[in-house]
């Protein structure tokens, strides 16, 4: 297997040139058809909601909406035409679909002017079937947007071979900015584009205040946003009775596991491991059957990265500064930001670094001999396929199904009857459409003095049924006491599960006893 000069691979033809354009038009429809399978089947989830209502909040413009959203501003400008026509799942997920599948080509053209394009294709086949993109362009979130403007704009810098144009200059100022405003998180990318820039030669000396004047726009364009994220902000317009800004900061929420998490998550995405559940759950004896049930895949799925990885940085030699100026500034930004605890650590929020990890897995991929490329190639597509498979099929992994449970209340219910809905009450307000009331209590009422029988006693007292969703009780119900306290002072009627939320019904007018009815 010969080789160029620098150690990058060679680019040997993958097919015949006039067989390319079906090949690329088969992996873009593979693209597609992964991303719109099952497109509606989770429920919306709270961070989705709070994209859909930031641009639909009675009394203030969209406009004003706009510079408001420090999440992410652009895609919920876009979400918010959508729900203009429809308020489906599937169609106010679609354009997070057509990003993911937008990104797919623009990897390639990446890839190509950084190695070769039979990597190219390597790395866009691997983006199109990747669990983690495929999982972010299904739910109406900035992270597929992300992505999108960010690989535009990385295509832009890098096809100026260093001589930046006043069209190229406006084009990537104008798209940088839009991967700032899709998910604030792009700045970490474009210091990390700045700075792969800066260490692989790419900039001119002729060019260099032109180069600094677009970055610097980026920033200018988008200090109405940043600047804003940096100071306590207003949310309660789209999450009543939410402790989020200064209660949040304090004590550091770094944990040494983030960084081998983040690593297993960007490998193939979280559902090839533990549930959300099963990582909440602290005893050592509840960890011991964990690790036996899920250590093969991620023993399997950090082998196989791993090889890839480091026959990838070997392949591309002095190229992979540029490829780990990518990496490890959203990485170490992420990190800092955590360790102040002004934003808590979270995958998602390093995805910035993704391209850059399958750039150097496709030259892996090349690096190797054609066998050994093909079997690490058909077991990373394995562990793909069983991460996949669960995202999909396995109740555990999915979305908690608040649709579902609220279509059950509402076969049920009566005309009065009280929902009260923890942490899940603004999901289960989307869904829901009868007559009775739902409310929630937050951690501040949870905790306040008199504990949980203040809380129930400070509930809508006419009512006489109320139906309790519980989902995600470690952070709706620590220790069980809301639980405890309805069982303490109601009588249960009943007790229906569904996939993630556990569905109870009290009768407030009896005095508590054992369950009545079972489902």
């Amino acid at each position: 297997m010969s080789r160029k000069a620098g150690g990058a691979a060679d680019d040997r033809q993958i097919l015949m040139p006039e067989a390319r354009p079906l090949l690329f038009a088969l992996l873009l429809l593979l693209a597609a058809l992964l991303r719109l399978h099952r497109l509606g089947a989770n429920s919306l989830w709270i961070d989705e909601l709070i994209t859909i209502f930031q641009g639909t909040v009675k009394g203030h413009s969209l406009w004003v909406q706009f510079l408001d959203d420090v999440q992410n501003p652009l895609p919920m400008l876009i979400v918010a035409g959508f729900h203009r026509l429809s308020t489906a799942d599937a169609w106010l997920r679609l354009p997070s679909v057509i990003f993911g599948v937008g990104a797919v080509p623009l990897l390639y053209v990446v890839t190509r002017r950084v190695v070769s394009e039979r990597v190219a294709f390597f790395a866009a086949f691997l983006l199109a079937i990747h669990p983690l993109h495929i999982y972010h362009s299904q739910e109406v979130r900035g992270y597929a947007a992300l992505l999108f403007f960010g690989l535009a704009a990385t295509a832009v810098a890098l096809g100026a071979k260093g001589r930046l144009s006043y069209r190229r200059g406006v084009a990537l100022c104008l798209l940088g900015s839009a991967c700032i405003l899709s998910n604030l998180s792009g700045m970490f990318w474009m210091a990390g584009l700045a700075l792969g820039l800066l260490v692989a030669g790419r900039l001119r000396r002729s060019h260099f205040l032109g180069w600094a004047a677009c970055f610097l726009g980026m920033l200018l364009l988008t200090s109405q946003w940043w600047s804003a994220s940096l100071r306590v902000h207003e949310s309660g317009r789209v999450l009543p009775g939410a402790e989020m800004g200064e209660p949040l900061r304090g004590e550091t929420t770094f944990n040494a596991w983030s960084l081998p998490y983040t690593a297993f998550v960007m490998s193939h995405g979280a559902s090839l491991g533990p549930t959300v559940a099963e990582m909440h759950e602290g005893s050592a004896t509840a960890m011991r059957p964990l690790l036996q049930e899920h250590l093969p895949w991620i023993v399997a799925a950090a082998g196989v990265n791993g090889v890839l990885f480091c026959a990838g940085l070997y392949g591309l030699r002095r190229r992979s500064w540029e490829m780990l100026a990518w990496i490890l500034p959203p990485l170490a930004i992420a990190l800092a930001l955590a360790m102040r605890n002004v934003k808590p650590f979270n995958p998602r929020y390093v995805i910035s670094i993704l391209p850059a990890l399958l750039i150097v897995l496709a030259v892996g991929l090349d690096r190797l001999r054609p066998k050994a490329a093909m079997s690490f190639l058909v077991a990373w597509l394995i562990l793909s396929g069983v991460a996949l498979y669960r995202g999909w099929y396995v109740p555990s992994y999915m979305h908690e199904d608040v649709r579902g449970s609220v279509e059950l209340v509402e076969l049920r219910q009566g005309d009065d009857d009280l929902i009260l809905a923890p942490l899940i009450n603004l999901v289960v307000e989307h869904y829901y459409d009868g007559s009775g009331e739902v409310v929630n209590l937050t951690p501040a009422q949870r905790s306040a003095p008199g504990g949980i029988a203040t809380a129930l006693a400070g509930l809508p007292s006419q009512p006489r049924y109320l139906w309790y969703l519980r989902a995600r009780p470690w952070s709706g119900d620590p220790g069980g006491k809301l639980l405890a306290g309805l069982e303490a002072h109601y009588w249960r009627l009943g007790h229906f599960p569904r996939p993630g939320v556990a569905i109870y019904l009290y009768d407030r007018q009896r005095p508590p006893g054992e369950s009545a009815v079972e489902p």
